[in-house]
């Protein structure tokens, strides 16, 4: 009876109908990791960077740079505020790929 049915896991997901690709916001879930030593299952696309993630302006100016640097992407000045959540950094870089 049990033995038919499994868990979900993240990896049983479809990433194909995510609006954002799973490889970019992989990438950038670990950035955001190593940069403000958060858990890994708190970086969701709705996370945002201050409240959920406890991101301070200083954590912000490093995650900018840890991005650019591992991405090989530059974020404009002027686009760095409108980026609170983790999905708004994935479509930003998205954008910028293509």
């Amino acid at each position: 009876f049990f033995s038919s049915r499994r868990r979900h896991t993240r990896s049983d997901r479809d990433w194909s109908s995510d609006v954002c690709s799973s490889d970019l916001f992989e990438k950038v879930r670990d950035i955001i990791v190593d940069t403000l030593s958060c858990e890994l299952e708190d970086v969701t696309m709705e996370a945002t960077l201050a409240e959920d993630l406890g991101a301070d302006s200083l954590d912000a100016v490093e995650l900018n740079i840890a991005l650019e640097e591992q991405l090989g992407l530059s974020i404009a000045d002027e686009d760095r505020p409108n980026m609170k959540t983790v999905g708004d950094i994935v479509r930003y870089l998205e954008a910028k790929e293509a």
